[in-house]
Formats: C-alpha cells, sequence, structure tokens
C-alpha cells in the first residue's frame, strides 16, 4: 500500500490553491498521506481545507533547530558517529555539511515513529525537501520532488551542492511545463528523471459563465490575478488602463493578489494615474470569492514578466486555466511555460511583456470583434476541461506516485 508524505512547508496558504487541489486528488484516488508543513499559526486560506479535513493529516513534526541538533549527538554519541561513518553524501558534501547531515538523520531516527507506513516522500519545495531526503534514506523510501519555479529574488534558495544532492537522489522530478523541464536540467537534474505533469484544477469550482461583450459604450471589466509584485507586471497593466481611459472607453480594473508591500507600491502607482475610481483591490481572496469575481468579468489580463537575469518568470500560471474555465478570454504575456498552455487567437491572446501598449491594443482589438467572442470562450474552457481536468491530472499523478513507491 502507497502512504505518502507531503512536504508542503507552507500549508495551508490562500495563494497555493494548486496544493489543495493536489490534497483533494490523493483522497479521491484513495492514496494514504500525511503532511508535514512549518505553518504553524496559518493565516487565511481556503474553506475547502477545513471541508475536506486536509489539516487533520498535517504531522505535530517539526524540523530541529541547530541548537537540538547539538543537544542529540550530546545525549547519542555512538548512535551518531555510527550515522556519521555510513553517509554516503560525503562525495558532494564537506566535512562540516556531512556532520550536520548525520545529526539531521539522527533527530529523524528517534522520530521515526511520524512516519509509520510511509513508502514514498514528495516534496513540493526544494529546501524543506532537502531536509527530508535524510529521512528517506533512513526509510529506504524514494523521494520525489515537484518543481514550483525558482523562489522569486530576495527569498531564500538551496545552495548548489545541495541542490546537487537533492535531486542526484530523487527519483524523479515532476515539473508542469516542458519550461521549467529545461530548467531543472539547468540546474543539473538528469533528463530522465524529470516528467512533465500540469498542475490540475477543480473545474466545479470555476464554472463556465461567459459575459456578453459590453454593448453601446457599457462598463467593460478587467480581472488580473497575482502577487503584488513587479514580475507579475500589474504596473504595466495600469498605464495600459490609463490609456484605454484616455480613448473614453468606459472600464474597471479589478486586482487581487497577496502582499501588503506591493500592494501599497501599486495603490500609489495607482493614485499618480489618477485611476482610483477605475481600480479595486482585492487581497487574500479565496478561491470560492475569485470565482464569484470572475462571473462578473469580461477579460484577464496577466502581464507576468522575464526577470532582468532571465531566470524568474511564470511556469504555467493556473490562475490562466481558472479564467479560462470561467469563460474569460486571458490576455496573457508571451513568457515562460504560459504558451504551452494557450493557444493564441484559438483560447487566449499572447502579448509581448513589459508593454503596456501590447496590453491596451490586445484589449481594444477585442472590443473591435465582439464577434470572436463566443469562439474565444468555448474553446478556452474545453482546452482546461481536456488537459487540466483536476480528474484526469489526478489519475496521472496517482498513477506516477504508485509506481515511484513500488519501485524500491
Amino acid at each position: 500500500m502507497t502512504k505518502v508524505l507531503v512536504v508542503a512547508p507552507r500549508f495551508p496558504a490562500i495563494n497555493q490553491p494548486w496544493m489543495d487541489t493536489y490534497l483533494a486528488q490523493l483522497q479521491i484516488q484513495d492514496l494514504p498521506f500525511v503532511i508535514y508543513s512549518a505553518n504553524e499559526k496559518p493565516e487565511a486560506y481556503q474553506q475547502k481545507v477545513d471541508q475536506l479535513g486536509l489539516r487533520e493529516h498535517v504531522l505535530p513534526f517539526r524540523l530541529c533547530s541547530a541548537w537540538q541538533l547539538v543537544r542529540q549527538m550530546l545525549s547519542s554519541p555512538v548512535q551518531f558517529i555510527k550515522l556519521f561513518l555510513s553517509q554516503s553524501t560525503s562525495k558532494k558534501l564537506n566535512g562540516a555539511a556531512k556532520l550536520v547531515s548525520s545529526l539531521k538523520r539522527l533527530y529523524f531516527e528517534k522520530n521515526k515513529q511520524y512516519f509509520e507506513g510511509v513508502s514514498l516522500i514528495h516534496a513540493h519545495e526544494e529546501i524543506a525537501g532537502y531536509e527530508f531526503l535524510h529521512l528517506a534514506r533512513l526509510l529506504k523510501v524514494p523521494l520525489v520532488v515537484t518543481f514550483h519555479g525558482l523562489p522569486p529574488e530576495g527569498v531564500a534558495q538551496l545552495s548548489m551542492s545541495k541542490r546537487s544532492v537533492l535531486y542526484r537522489f530523487a527519483s524523479k522530478v515532476i515539473v508542469n511545463t516542458n519550461f521549467s523541464k529545461d530548467e531543472v536540467i539547468g540546474l543539473g537534474v538528469a533528463a530522465d528523471k524529470v516528467v512533465v505533469q500540469p498542475q490540475g484544477l477543480p473545474i466545479q469550482d470555476f464554472p463556465y459563465s461567459p459575459m456578453l461583450p459590453p454593448q453601446n459604450g457599457a462598463l467593460l471589466r478587467l480581472v488580473s490575478v497575482g502577487r503584488f509584485h513587479r514580475g507579475k507586471g500589474q504596473h504595466y497593466l495600469l498605464i495600459a488602463l490609463r490609456r484605454l481611459v484616455n480613448e473614453g472607453v468606459k472600464v474597471e480594473l479589478n486586482l487581487v493578489g497577496v502582499g501588503s508591500s506591493g500592494k501599497q507600491w501599486l495603490q500609489s502607482l495607482t493614485e499618480k494615474l489618477g485611476l482610483q475610481d477605475r481600480v479595486a483591490f482585492h487581497e487574500n481572496l479565496p478561491s470560492k470569492d475569485i470565482s464569484l469575481l470572475f462571473r462578473r468579468c469580461h477579460l484577464f489580463v496577466l502581464a507576468s514578466t522575464v526577470s532582468k537575469s532571465g531566470a524568474l518568470t511564470e511556469t504555467q500560471g493556473v490562475v490562466i486555466q481558472e479564467a479560462q474555465s470561467s469563460g474569460l478570454i486571458p490576455i496573457v504575456t508571451n513568457v515562460g511555460g504560459i504558451p504551452e498552455c494557450v493557444a493564441d487567437e484559438e483560447n487566449a491572446i499572447l502579448i509581448k511583456d513589459r508593454s503596456s501598449r501590447a496590453i491596451f491594443n490586445a484589449v481594444t482589438g477585442l472590443i473591435d470583434r465582439t464577434d470572436d467572442w463566443a469562439r474565444l470562450q468555448s474553446n478556452a474552457r474545453r482546452h482546461v476541461e481536456e488537459n487540466f481536468s483536476d480528474r484526469v491530472i489526478g489519475e496521472q499523478m496517482r498513477d506516477l506516485l504508485v509506481a515511484q513507491s513500488n519501485s524500491l
């Protein structure tokens, strides 16, 4: 029987609905699981988490501090020496790192009762994945890592030496697009370990409710969802909105996201552009409220950019599928893995990034060809049903995890 230890340090989190979908699918597919989370005092999260009892699967286990490591070495010196001498990571880790690795493995040994019956570890974050590599060695079970993209600038990253150890040990590395596949191969992951598996969407949570095009100068409603951050390109969208207003378009914009500092910066820009009465900010909205908002908007815009280093951008952009499922026409930038997930002029409009003019042209172009809306909307919904349904993706994930669990 496959039993999965899900390593999800931020669970539950309002801006990680894909994790809730993944866990719900484990339930539907009858895969037993437990969860490691470092989020002891969660703030906003999806209502679905409690409806499905997902927090009941969280283990009462915490990773150890440096002081705890030292204390356990002093309390079990013989056991520690044996573990230190048996470490097989010595080719990649220096003496100090090997010492710490041995201490961590000893800590897991002393807490092994929490992981009874676990036959596979599935890590959804690199740093925590590296920590639980020590448990995988101890239990002699496979470690699968889902790579969700490189962390944003300013967020802690795993060192290259530890990343090498992690991916050398991992049995499979799951990514959501071929763009992400190229990213992890560039980090040194063997190509034959990489599996492309898109993130699934519970389409029943985003019912198809397409809006008719506004007629005779009626209000056009735009919506954008993403972290309040420069990398999401909302500032280009605000400048495009100013252009639309200047051209006499009756329009409003709903900006949905998380991140107080980014929100303050965007609010300041909104005021400088004189758009206070045209923009509504929504912070920490659960999926059900985003779905309701989608049902009263016409067009969805995701203006994500590629960072100047070229390393950071969108991988899949699950919110695009949420919008398509709901009947919105997405206007999205041609960056990262996005062009793999939409078809330009078939179920979405692809534009170049860092261009308010491109956003303006896309919106006005759709205003000028309202006869094409129904085709784009129905194509978008069908595209999600055929390629991103949580049921289809859930079955594929079940098969992958069971196969890996049985591989050792």
